[in-house]
């Protein structure tokens, strides 16, 4: 009895052990690639490496959501440089289409 409850401790220890571990690994990573620590976006306006990514002439760490404000921005931003993209391609495409859709007739 003795050793499967020590066995059992070791094994719940262990999990413990590799779960702690990997909980600090994906914290340290950057997953979005933007110098930020995951655990520095979760916990707010940490970004005090003198970065102003939104333009405002002010470092982001002085900003009241420096992070919030960047992700919203820079989604926009996003979407709105995809939308002129799409619209570009199918002024290109859609002639082409046109013609092709005649030769088929």
């Amino acid at each position: 009895m003795k050793s499967s409850r020590k066995s059992a401790i070791k094994t719940v220890g262990l999990v413990i052990l590799i779960i702690t571990i990997s909980a600090g690994i994906i914290s340290v990573m950057d997953w979005d690639k933007d110098r930020l620590k995951n655990y520095e976006e979760i916990l707010g306006p940490t970004d005090w490496r003198n970065y102003d990514t939104d333009g405002d002439q002010q470092n982001d760490s002085k900003d009241p959501y420096p992070l919030v404000h960047r992700k919203w921005t820079s989604l926009e931003e996003k979407v709105d440089e995809l939308r002129e993209k799409i619209d570009r391609k199918n002024e290109i495409i859609n002639p082409f289409n046109q013609e092709l859709e005649e030769k088929r007739k």
